[in-house]
């Protein structure tokens, strides 16, 4: 009988891994971003992956996140566990349709992901509220079609009905208005109830993003007034009526951009960027249930670059933030805590640097109740020179 050399074997073995591309080990990436901690590849998109959302689902974390490839740019749902091995990849919208945003939550039940489109078919915008589980669509609803170019989409649930607000140019593309839409389901099948928020008209209103604290909702957005762009806040009712007074949150004198919003319950915590003199820093502010500001402005970013793009999620008795940082030589990846009690900032910890900071690396923060989840999008030398999505817990 003829012996099986098994030195051999093992050799082609992995020579057919390597060759083939099969993802059985971690990758390394050569000539990609430096990574100084460990994470987990989610993506092999032969495309560009981008623009990730993080939730977590009770027992496993969702990723909602866009895939250009050639001319189109399509929309996924990938499940993973906190090990980074990927369970399920679910495609939510087919190829016609050009994805602009998206946004997502976890209702305790199903994946509710709400995302503005252009559709090829009829060259018209489109916000989409699509259901779904891991590995199927529950529904696909059509929220707003027009002409007008629709982005930014967030979504809240109150455990009865959706509220999804978005900006909608309206009548042209120099002003952008916030719209929302209260979607129901029942027995007899959906409600959409579509209006214009009452808030004023100052310009641009750009950036909206709401939650549901279990009473009422909370929704910031940013505003461009004269010279400068603001951060406005203001509570809304189940029907989404205004809650009191509108609050500007930021400085009169300074740009702010990129308004996010979480809540712990009780409390909100609310962070956007300012532009100070070229430099751009993270600043945070703490709402409590009653609209009153608790405690100070507080920065959490202090060097020189630009920091941009933060992600906040609440934690228990802090919050974790994690931005993008670029400056002359590279981008970086940042993520800090912030304890609640004391103020105080912890030092934050760089996840990766590029030297190309041009890099667009998109992050979004989860909570799972004990820990934080981090996903964004980075490049990579493993699928000709793409980006992909990766994931750290």
């Amino acid at each position: 009988m003829k012996k099986i050399c098994y030195g051999k074997l093992f050799i082609a073995f992995i020579l057919f891994i390597l060759i083939s591309g099969c993802r059985w080990f971690p990758e390394i990436i050569e000539n990609g971003p430096e990574i100084f901690f460990n994470s987990f590849q989610v993506t092999n998109s032969l495309g560009n992956a981008r623009d990730p959302v993080l939730v977590w689902a009770d027992e496993q974390w969702g990723v909602v996140w866009e895939k250009e490839l050639n001319t189109n740019r399509e929309l996924y749902l990938t499940t993973i566990k906190s090990n980074g091995s990927v369970i399920d990849e679910l495609q939510l919208l087919e190829k016609n349709y050009y994805v602009e945003s998206s946004n997502c939550l976890w209702t305790g039940k199903n994946y509710a992901v709400v995302c503005s489109v252009y559709d090829r078919n009829d060259s018209q915008y489109k916000i989409i509220l699509i259901l779904a589980s891991p590995d199927n669509i529950i529904e696909k609803t059509m929220i707003s079609i027009t002409s007008d170019l629709l982005t930014y989409p967030s979504i809240a649930w109150n455990g009865k009905s959706y509220s999804i607000v978005w900006a909608d140019t309206n009548e042209g593309i120099t002003d952008f208005d916030i719209y929302c839409s209260i979607v129901f389901f029942n027995s007899e099948g959906q409600s959409v109830i579509n209006k214009e928020l009452n808030i004023p008209k100052t310009g641009k209103q750009l950036h909206p993003y709401i939650v549901w604290n279990g009473k009422n909702y909370a929704c910031i957005w940013q505003s461009n007034e004269s010279e400068y762009n603001r951060i406005y806040f203001s509570f809304f009712d189940s029907d989404m009526d205004i809650i009191g007074e509108i609050d500007c949150l930021s400085s009169p004198s300074l740009n702010a951009y990129h308004p996010k919003i979480s809540s712990s319950g009780n409390e909100y915590v609310i962070c956007w960027e300012y532009d100070i003199e070229g430099n751009f820093e993270i600043y945070c502010e703490y709402i409590d249930s009653n609209g009153n500001k608790s405690g100070g402005t507080i920065k959490n970013t202090d060097s020189s670059g630009k920091n941009k793009y933060p992600s906040i999620k609440c934690g228990v008795d802090e919050y974790g933030i994690v931005w993008q940082k670029i400056n002359d030589q590279h981008s970086g990846l940042y993520f800090t805590v912030v304890d609640k009690d004391n103020e105080e900032v912890k030092e934050p910890v760089c996840l990766l640097q590029n030297s190309d900071q041009l890099d667009l690396f998109s992050p979004s923060i989860a909570w799972d109740g004990k820990d934080f989840g981090i996903v964004w999008s980075a490049w990579s030398s493993y699928q000709e020179n793409n980006y992909e999505i990766y994931f750290a817990y």
